[in-house]
């Protein structure tokens, strides 16, 4: 994901682009995918909110094209008596908290990849993810404090 703030008479201005590039399949990449979005106009600016929702749908195109068929552990779980997505893992409170520019790692082990990324998006955190499915562990643990710019690692299975 990318946000950039844009240049305007030598100055950088209020406006931004939010960004998200990926690849695919992530098995043997065949396609990379840009999805750029100049000033967004509605909520927020961040590449993770404003770009990403079109990328998921470009991509769940582009792997249907290339016959490729969706890994069933990266698909939301419902719930037994409804068949409803279940309710997001990663809730407000396990969200980084920044104080004074300090950021407290949340809890993230057992959050689906997409809840982490939505949780940690916009953060200033390097993220290095490795894996599919649910988080088994994170390097700094909950609790630790970090500042913008350093990594946090997440190994999900």
């Amino acid at each position: 994901t990318g946000t950039a703030q844009k240049v305007k008479d030598g100055r950088y201005g209020s406006e931004r682009i939010g960004s998200f590039v990926g690849f695919l399949p992530a098995e043997n990449p065949r396609v990379a995918i840009v999805v750029s979005v100049d000033e967004p106009s509605k909520g927020s600016r961040y590449g993770g909110i404003v770009a990403a929702p079109a990328f998921a749908m470009i991509a769940g195109e582009a792997m249907r094209h290339l016959g490729v068929a969706p890994d069933p552990a990266l698909l939301e779980e419902e719930t037994a008596e409804t068949g409803e997505p279940e309710l997001a893992s990663v809730t407000p409170e396990k969200e980084p908290v920044q104080v004074d520019g300090v950021l407290t790692v949340p809890e993230l082990t057992g959050a689906p990849m997409r809840e982490v990324l939505a949780a940690l998006q916009g953060v200033g955190l390097r993220l290095d993810l490795q894996g599919t499915g649910r988080a088994v562990s994170q390097t700094p643990p909950a609790g630790s404090q970090v500042l913008p710019g350093q990594a946090i690692s997440i190994i999900f299975q």
